[in-house]
């Protein structure tokens, strides 16, 4: 169950690698482009959710997305799971509603970036994020 949106400095990018040998390899013959961390990646500066985080066949993806893509993964329905807690958040009485309703926005976002990559959420994650808690 999702508890809170993170902070900005709650989510990171791993460090860009630039040689060839590492694209190649991380792509795997998917046609995905990744950039492979150089180490793990922890506390390496405070990122805005709406910061790029990585870009995959053309499509660019933000830390809000890396975020919501991570939490997919620990979900029973995955973006499913989490588009219902947020509705449920979203038709509380209570003040979170506007907070809700943006992550429903961002979440209505990734699901068509997924689509026109036609990759699932942990795909688009590396094995380090896949890995973390």
């Amino acid at each position: 169950m999702i508890d809170d949106v993170p902070t900005s400095s709650a989510i990171h990018p791993p460090p860009s690698v630039n040689n060839e040998e590492s694209k190649q390899k991380s792509s795997r013959g998917t046609g995905v482009s990744l950039k492979l961390p150089t180490e793990i990646p922890l506390d390496d500066g405070a990122r805005e959710g709406t910061d790029p985080w990585r870009e995959i066949g053309g499509v660019r993806f933000c830390h809000w997305d890396r975020w919501l893509l991570r939490l997919a993964l620990d979900e029973p329905e995955g973006l499913r799971s989490i588009a219902r807690e947020f509705r449920r958040r979203a038709a509380a009485p209570r003040g979170t509603n506007h907070v809700a309703e943006a992550m429903l926005a961002q979440l209505a976002v990734l699901e068509e970036r997924l689509t026109t990559i036609q990759l699932a959420p942990a795909a688009v994650l590396d094995d380090v994020e896949r890995a973390s808690k």
